[in-house]
């Protein structure tokens, strides 16, 4: 993808990011460990699955690097971990990499 896609009359926007994002990651790693998905595929194509549904689930929470958040939601590590596991049923259900 061309850098000039995330850029506004020359003002680059890829600094944007979701502050959910961290907290998602953190979360998968943790729960792809647990016995209960040992049989569930972790390819790439499965995990970003995994992480886009998760972050579709969630309510967004959108942050500059250099500017004050723009939403403010309390996002618990329970409400990720719910979304996870909607997300990790709806992909070991129908993975697309097959």
């Amino acid at each position: 993808m061309k850098a000039d896609v995330y850029s506004i009359k020359g003002y680059s926007l890829k600094e944007m990011r979701n502050e959910n994002e961290r907290g998602v990651c953190r979360q998968i790693e943790k729960m792809i460990e647990k016995d209960e998905y040992k049989d569930m595929c972790f390819c790439g194509v499965c995990l970003e699955d995994i992480y886009g549904l998760t972050l579709n689930k969630l309510p967004p929470k959108y942050k500059h690097s250099r500017t004050l958040m723009l939403k403010k939601y309390k996002v618990s590590e329970s409400d990720i971990q719910e979304a996870i596991q909607y997300a990790m049923d709806i992909v070991g259900k129908s993975p697309n990499h097959v």
